[in-house]
Protein backbone atom coordinates (compact mmCIF):
# COMPACT_ATOMS: atom_id res chain seq x y z
CA UNK A 1 0.00 0.00 0.00
CA UNK A 2 1.43 3.35 -1.00
CA UNK A 3 0.36 4.88 2.32
CA UNK A 4 2.12 2.34 4.49
CA UNK A 5 5.38 4.24 5.06
CA UNK A 6 3.55 7.45 5.88
CA UNK A 7 1.18 5.71 8.31
CA UNK A 8 4.08 3.81 9.90
CA UNK A 9 6.01 7.02 10.57
CA UNK A 10 2.93 8.85 11.86
CA UNK A 11 2.39 6.05 14.39
CA UNK A 12 5.97 6.56 15.59
CA UNK A 13 5.26 10.27 15.91
CA UNK A 14 2.08 9.55 17.91
CA UNK A 15 3.99 7.27 20.29
CA UNK A 16 6.73 9.85 20.81
CA UNK A 17 4.15 12.58 21.39
CA UNK A 18 2.48 10.44 24.05
CA UNK A 19 5.84 9.98 25.77
CA UNK A 20 6.67 13.70 25.59
CA UNK A 21 3.42 14.58 27.35
CA UNK A 22 4.51 12.57 30.40
CA UNK A 23 8.28 13.05 30.51
CA UNK A 24 10.52 16.13 30.63
CA UNK A 25 12.88 14.85 27.91
CA UNK A 26 13.36 11.96 25.51
CA UNK A 27 16.20 10.32 27.43
CA UNK A 28 14.26 7.17 28.33
CA UNK A 29 12.08 6.96 25.24
CA UNK A 30 13.83 4.07 23.47
CA UNK A 31 13.56 1.75 26.47
CA UNK A 32 10.00 2.89 27.29
CA UNK A 33 8.65 2.32 23.79
CA UNK A 34 10.41 -0.99 23.29
CA UNK A 35 9.10 -2.44 26.56
CA UNK A 36 5.61 -1.06 25.96
CA UNK A 37 5.48 -2.56 22.48
CA UNK A 38 6.92 -5.89 23.59
CA UNK A 39 4.06 -6.22 26.11
CA UNK A 40 1.50 -5.43 23.39
CA UNK A 41 3.07 -8.01 21.06
CA UNK A 42 3.02 -10.69 23.77
CA UNK A 43 -0.68 -10.01 24.32
CA UNK A 44 -1.40 -10.24 20.59
CA UNK A 45 0.52 -13.51 20.27
CA UNK A 46 -1.41 -14.99 23.21
CA UNK A 47 -4.60 -14.23 21.29
CA UNK A 48 -3.20 -16.07 18.27
CA UNK A 49 -2.29 -13.05 16.15
CA UNK A 50 0.63 -13.55 13.77
CA UNK A 51 2.80 -10.52 14.53
CA UNK A 52 5.18 -11.20 11.65
CA UNK A 53 3.03 -9.20 9.23
CA UNK A 54 5.90 -8.35 6.88
CA UNK A 55 9.49 -9.27 6.22
CA UNK A 56 10.48 -6.04 7.94
CA UNK A 57 8.45 -7.04 11.02
CA UNK A 58 10.13 -10.46 11.05
CA UNK A 59 13.60 -8.97 10.74
CA UNK A 60 13.08 -6.32 13.41
CA UNK A 61 11.53 -8.89 15.76
CA UNK A 62 14.71 -10.94 15.51
CA UNK A 63 16.68 -7.79 16.41
CA UNK A 64 14.39 -7.13 19.41
CA UNK A 65 13.17 -3.86 17.92
CA UNK A 66 9.67 -4.43 19.24
CA UNK A 67 8.53 -0.88 18.58
CA UNK A 68 9.11 -1.42 14.87
CA UNK A 69 7.21 -4.71 14.89
CA UNK A 70 4.23 -3.29 16.77
CA UNK A 71 4.19 -0.26 14.50
CA UNK A 72 4.07 -2.58 11.48
CA UNK A 73 1.16 -4.47 13.07
CA UNK A 74 -0.76 -1.26 13.72
CA UNK A 75 -0.01 0.03 10.22
CA UNK A 76 -1.36 -3.16 8.69
CA UNK A 77 -4.48 -3.04 10.86
CA UNK A 78 -5.20 0.60 10.02
CA UNK A 79 -4.73 0.12 6.31
CA UNK A 80 -6.85 -3.03 6.25
CA UNK A 81 -9.68 -1.14 7.99
CA UNK A 82 -9.34 1.65 5.44
CA UNK A 83 -9.38 -0.76 2.50
CA UNK A 84 -12.42 -2.65 3.79
CA UNK A 85 -14.49 0.53 4.21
Amino acid sequence: NRLSTMVHELIHWKDADEYRKRHPDMAGYADWINIRCWKKLVALEKRGYNIEVSQYASDTYQNKQYDEVYTEVRTKQLLERRDSS
